[in-house]
């Protein structure tokens, strides 16, 4: 779990409802609206990352805890600052796998030890 989780000057958020997602995907522009069936399957967790109370990038996660997409505005990529303070936070709250080989690319220059900066 990792709503509401301050991470840096970031904020992680969970939607609660497809309206949620709906909403998601008209500030950044992106197809987030489709992704209420497989959420509510199981099949994939939906992550929102806020930056002064603003929504600036979603991640998408397998059930396995794999990113299959971590994107902003019109799904361009985080900055890597971002990417590694997010990151770093999921890995290390258990939310993302960090052995799935799918990760390797997200986890990229990423200190995995709680007490690192």
């Amino acid at each position: 779990r990792c709503g509401g989780r301050l991470v840096g000057d970031l904020t992680l958020v969970v939607p609660h409802t497809v309206g949620d997602l709906t909403r998601w995907g008209r500030l950044l522009s992106n197809c987030l609206s489709d992704f209420g069936p497989s959420a509510a399957a199981g099949l994939s967790t939906i992550i929102g990352v806020r930056r002064d109370n603003r929504l600036i990038y979603a991640i998408e996660l397998t059930a396995g805890g794999a990113i299959r997409q971590f994107c902003g505005k019109a799904n361009r990529p985080p900055t890597d600052h971002d990417r590694r303070t997010v990151i770093r936070a999921l890995a290390i709250g258990g939310v993302l796998d960090t052995r799935a080989p799918r990760n390797r690319p997200w986890l990229t220059g990423i200190e995995l030890r709680p007490g690192a900066t």
